[in-house]
């Protein structure tokens, strides 16, 4: 009516059964001789429901992604193959303390402490190569602060480009505890080290050797076999019946009946040492058990008897 066209209109229609359809419009003026009046108008409509069904269906996943992805409680990030940054989540950018116009295009690096930038790198080309990877290094906030994080990244294709997708993971707590078992276990082999005997604990069932202090070693005269399975300790450590050339059964050794819950000692185990000596041993063996009251290692506590043996048998003689 105003003698202006209307272009690119997008209508409801409902049939008779009152089914929803959508069409889409153009319309021009057809105007009169004098160039001015309009006398009708020209249309050309279409039906584009299966157009905006698909739109409509692109749109909700679109959504449910970005719902699932703001959800996660790590942070999310999507690379282009020049390692840039080109989609990520609200964690992100709370973490780095960037805007969405800092981040956008920012290289990856950029957000990685300086001296593990060439590791991260490696690390994102081992992605677009390999497929996956993983990297432990430490963020860079804006403010200069350094968090460490686990990185994963994963490739993926979408319209015959490639992209990393991966999550960060604040490993901070981790780490800490990490370090306080670190210092659990260097004080309680201090401790161990300064016991005037041997000890070692083995894990049950296995029993691989999980600690032992330098006396051990050093009574042994040889390292200790820390991968050694329960089998092989007998002829590994050369364990004899007192007196003779016969192993020690295994079945009677107390660490091996410390793993059955049991506390025993035995005074008749003997050990040829690397230098062909043997020395006679008194071993006490006991369960170490967790809270559910189950056996989750075995502790054996030694020493070198053989001088009080031979007393022993002096005295007897003498009488």
């Amino acid at each position: 009516r105003e003698g202006k066209a209307l272009m690119d209109k997008i209508d409801p229609y409902y049939d008779e059964l009152g089914n929803l359809s959508w069409v889409h419009t153009n319309k021009w003026p057809v105007f009169g001789e004098d160039g001015k009046s309009v006398e009708g108008i020209f249309g050309i409509s279409r039906d584009i429901t299966e157009r905006k069904r698909i739109e409509t269906e692109l749109i909700d996943e679109r959504q449910f992604s970005d719902d699932i992805i703001n959800s996660l409680p790590g942070i999310f990030y999507m690379l282009n193959n020049q390692g840039q940054l080109i989609r990520w989540n609200p964690k992100f950018s709370e973490v780095t303390q960037y805007s969405a116009v800092e981040i956008l295009g920012k290289s990856a690096l950029e957000i990685i402490a300086e001296n593990d930038r060439l590791m991260v790198a490696e690390r994102i080309q081992q992605v677009f190569q390999k497929g996956e990877s993983f990297v432990e290094a430490r963020l860079l906030n804006k403010n200069g602060e350094t968090v460490p994080y686990q990185f994963t990244g994963r490739r993926t294709l979408l319209k015959d480009c490639m992209y990393l997708v991966g999550l960060g993971e604040d490993i901070t707590e981790r780490k800490q505890t990490e370090a306080d078992l670190d210092n659990q276990r260097r004080t309680l082999q201090a401790v161990l080290n300064n016991i005037p005997a041997g000890v070692q604990v083995f894990e049950a069932p296995s029993g691989k050797t999980l600690l032992a202090n330098r006396y051990a070693e050093n009574l042994l005269n040889r390292p200790v076999e820390h991968d050694l399975e329960v089998g092989k300790l007998a002829e590994t450590y050369d364990v004899l019946c007192y007196g003779t050339e016969e192993r020690y059964p295994t079945n009677q050794m107390p660490l091996v009946r410390g793993m059955c819950g049991e506390t025993s000692m035995v005074e008749d185990m003997e050990v040829r040492r690397v230098d062909g000596e043997r020395v006679l041993l008194q071993v006490i063996g006991a369960p170490i058990k967790d809270a559910m009251d189950q056996v989750v290692a075995s502790v054996v506590i030694f020493q070198d008897i053989t001088q009080r043996k031979q007393i022993e048998l002096d005295l007897q003689r003498a009488k």
